[in-house]
C-alpha cells in the first residue's frame, strides 16, 4: 500500500469523528497507543499504527478529532450513551459531502473501540459511496525514548507528527 493512502486513512481516523463543545469527550491516557484500523468495502484494508500523545496533544487532536474539523462540518452531534458515546457528522471534503455515524466504547485509559459508517455523495473513492471503519486501540505504556507527543508511526516505520499536519513549512 502506498504511504500516502495510509497517511490519509490515519488522518481520516483522527479527524472524522467531530465532537460538540457541550459534551466533553473522553481523552486518551497520555502515552503510547497502538491503533488497529480496519476499513471494510470492496477492498478491505487493515492498518496498524502507534501514536504518542500527551494532555496538550489531546486538546489539539484527540480520539474524536475535536477542533480538527469544525470548519468543514455543517453538523456535529456527540452524546453520551449507557455504553459509551454516539456521534454523527456531516462534513464537506472537496466536492463530496460525507455523513458519518458511529459509536465509541472503552475507558480511554487502557483501550477503546470506535465503529463508524460513512456515506459520501459523490463518492470520494470512485464506486464506493459507503465505507465502514473500526478502530481498536490499546495503551502500550509511556512513549518510548525518541518519540514526542503527536508522533505517529505508520506501517513501514514512517513517522509523521500529527501536531504539524496542515501547517505551512512543516
Amino acid at each position: 500500500m502506498r504511504a500516502s493512502t495510509l497517511l490519509i486513512a490515519s488522518l481520516a481516523a483522527a479527524v472524522a469523528v467531530p465532537a460538540m463543545a457541550q459534551i466533553v469527550p473522553p481523552t486518551r491516557k497520555a502515552g503510547y497507543w497502538e491503533q488497529v484500523m480496519t476499513m471494510g468495502g470492496p477492498k478491505p484494508m487493515t492498518m496498524k499504527s502507534q501514536l504518542c500523545t500527551d494532555a496538550a496533544m489531546e486538546k489539539t487532536i484527540n480520539a474524536f478529532g475535536q477542533n480538527a474539523s469544525q470548519s468543514m462540518c455543517s453538523k456535529n452531534s456527540f452524546r453520551k450513551t449507557p455504553t459509551g458515546y454516539a456521534f454523527e457528522s456531516t462534513c464537506k471534503t472537496g466536492n463530496s459531502v460525507t455523513t458519518s455515524t458511529g459509536t465509541a466504547t472503552g475507558d480511554f485509559a487502557k483501550g477503546y473501540t470506535v465503529n463508524m459508517v460513512s456515506k459520501s455523495t459523490p463518492p470520494i473513492t470512485p464506486g464506493q459511496a459507503e465505507s465502514r471503519m473500526t478502530i481498536q486501540a490499546k495503551w502500550l505504556g509511556p512513549c518510548p525514548a525518541g518519540r514526542k507527543a503527536g508522533d505517529m508511526v505508520m506501517p513501514g516505520g514512517m513517522v509523521v507528527n500529527m501536531a504539524n499536519m496542515g501547517r505551512p513549512g512543516r
